[in-house]
């Protein structure tokens, strides 16, 4: 049955491949993937018992086969062009990072290396001095090519609907809930295609009932799909929000602990304090700010799921009743545009955190509540 559906799809959707051509490689994958899955999950689409466990599952501790369909589908979804080259970007900045600790190792090193060795694999002076020299070259070229695949990433999604910034982009590469972000932004911007196509079609064969309620299967399908990415998203939100509490509160131990030693010290004690007392300043108003940021981020995500909800509610009371794609169509359009980018940037700290010194305390302190280290 699955081979039948899945060929059933690809036969009507011959007639739009020139617009599906315009949207890319990507999407005859997301096409052929999506309307699999959907086939997949057609019969459980109106199941109330869809999101509870058989004992099969319960013992197998797998979760239900609806949400593996749905975690198939935000897998599916999230993936565009830009995909590949923020996975890039992200491999550069690693890159960077263990360049600088190599570079403090190798500082560490030279303190008792020899100045000559008859091993040719030994560390000498010489070979660190000289490995030393090429490290700030290394990073240099790793962010030039960092910033060249921001670009495309702005082209790639500015093709399929989604106009990005600088800022914005930056704040992907940037912050801890990034990636999870930008799979949100992908998502929409895979949805938008979808719909587009899906579209056309039913706007060529009005009158095709299957046709229509497939559609609307598949629609349902990537909007339950949606709703359970932002969940998934506000969950890990709500991690980095304590995880920034929790370098706070190291920033603010500190800072008290530098300003009691301070008390009493030498001139020369007290310039060392001041640093550090500056340092964990930074940190603290950076985790502030930061903190407030992904609160008023996670209110955006849950009054968006809000209406996410309602649409489900309404493509799955169509589902078993629509009657031609005209009333697919009417649905649709009804919300179409919310499916661009619905993470909203327009926030006073994004500019403050990026102004020249809290730059450098933002991306360590993202780092570290995303790696946990």
């Amino acid at each position: 049955m699955r081979k039948f559906g899945i060929l059933f799809f690809l036969l009507i959707f011959s007639g739009s491949s020139a617009l599906a051509d315009s949207l890319g490689a990507n999407f005859s994958r997301l096409w052929k993937e999506m309307n699999a899955l959907g086939e997949e999950a057609k019969n459980s689409l109106m199941d109330p018992d869809r999101n509870r466990k058989t004992a099969m599952e319960f013992f197998t501790f797998r979760s239900p086969r609806y949400i593996r369909l749905l975690n198939e589908a935000i897998k599916v979804l999230g993936v565009t062009e830009a995909s590949e080259y923020l996975d890039h970007i992200n491999n550069l900045k690693i890159k960077n990072m263990e360049l600088d600790e190599e570079d403090t190792e190798l500082r560490r090193k030279k303190v008792a290396a020899p100045e000559s060795s008859w091993n040719p694999l030994a560390d000498t002076r010489k070979s660190i001095d000289k490995r030393l020299a090429t490290i700030p070259e290394e990073k240099a070229m790793n962010s030039r090519r960092i910033e060249e695949l921001k670009i495309q990433v702005r082209q790639k999604l500015a093709e399929r609907g989604v106009n990005l910034g600088e800022e914005q982009i930056n704040y992907f590469v940037v912050s801890a809930e990034g990636e999870e972000l930008a799979r949100l932004t992908n998502m929409a911007a895979n949805m938008k295609s979808l719909q587009t196509v899906m579209e056309k079609e039913l706007r060529s064969n009005p009158d095709n009932i299957n046709l229509a309620r497939i559609y609307t299967g598949v629609y349902l399908l990537s909007l339950e799909a949606w709703a359970q990415a932002h969940d998934k998203t506000l969950e890990k939100i709500r991690e980095y929000r304590e995880g920034a509490k929790k370098y706070r509160s190291i920033a603010k131990n500190n800072l008290d602990e530098a300003k009691r030693n301070a008390r009493g010290s030498s001139a020369a004690e007290k310039a060392h304090y001041e640093r550090i007392r500056s340092m964990n300043e930074k940190t603290i108003e950076v985790a502030d700010l930061y903190i407030d940021l992904l609160k008023r981020r996670a209110a955006y995500l849950a009054n968006n799921k809000k209406e996410i909800d309602r649409k489900i509610k309404l493509a799955r009371g169509a589902y078993g009743t629509i009657e031609n794609g005209a009333a697919f169509i009417d649905m649709v359009n009804a919300g179409f545009d919310d499916f661009s980018l619905l993470v909203d940037f327009g926030t006073p700290e994004l500019k403050t955190i990026y102004d020249g010194p809290l730059l450098n305390a933002f991306n360590e302190i993202s780092w570290k509540i995303k790696n946990e280290k």
